[in-house]
């Protein structure tokens, strides 16, 4: 995308194995209805936006129903995830390396409330490194802004802020939650500073199985 620019989405923007999506800074996406989205399949999705020019993801429209929502982005397993490495003399904290990253993003009202097992972000096996990332008013039915399902790999965030995970004034939500986390060896990793203002009920969850 060029920086700064306008973009309007109909559909499902698909990542195909080895391909790569890039959104800079200062862009503004306009995901036009309740079913478009990103679904990144095998590939890079780089968010570049910067302190002065965030990138905004966002529905056609801010009120309720309708396409107020869009639907998301989703990362299937075999999507580049971020790679990272351990900072010298630390236990926990990395750095980001390469692969999938977001960064000074505000992703508004991304999951559906009319579907049960839509969420604003989904990471199946691959996440991006996330920095600086508002997540406002999002997380569909469930009311989960982030929904992660780990074999073994963590999720990194730095200055995340989940706004209002769920839309209680108008929707039924279930387990609303800003981080939900579900796997083997599940690794969330949280590192500096976390807001999560979220609905109802819990703001973190973790749950492993065998």
């Amino acid at each position: 995308t060029k920086e700064s620019s306008l973009v309007k989405v109909t559909g499902v923007i698909e990542i195909a194995a080895g391909g790569s999506l890039a959104i800079h800074a200062g862009v503004q996406v306009v995901f036009t209805t309740s079913n478009s989205g990103i679904l990144n399949l095998g590939g890079s999705l780089l968010i570049l936006g910067n302190p002065s020019k965030r990138v905004i993801l966002e529905p056609l429209s801010q009120e309720k129903g309708g396409d107020s929502e869009w639907n998301g982005i989703k990362f299937e397993s075999t999507a580049i995830a971020a790679s990272f490495s351990l900072v010298s003399g630390t236990e926990l904290d990395v750095a980001y390396v390469q692969g999938s990253v977001f960064q000074y993003v505000d992703i508004v009202r991304a999951g559906k409330p009319t579907n049960r097992y839509t969420y604003g972000l989904e990471f199946n096996n691959a996440s991006p490194y996330i920095f600086d990332v508002k997540m406002i008013a999002g997380g569909g039915y469930n009311g989960k802004a982030i929904y992660v399902t780990t074999l073994q790999f963590y999720f990194v965030a730095r200055y995340l802020k989940v706004i209002k995970s769920n839309d209680a004034s108008s929707y039924t939500t279930y387990n609303p939650v800003g981080i939900y986390g579900v796997g083997r060896n599940t690794g969330i990793v949280v590192i500096d500073t976390m807001s999560i203002i979220s609905g109802r009920q819990r703001s973190l969850h973790i749950q492993s199985v065998s």
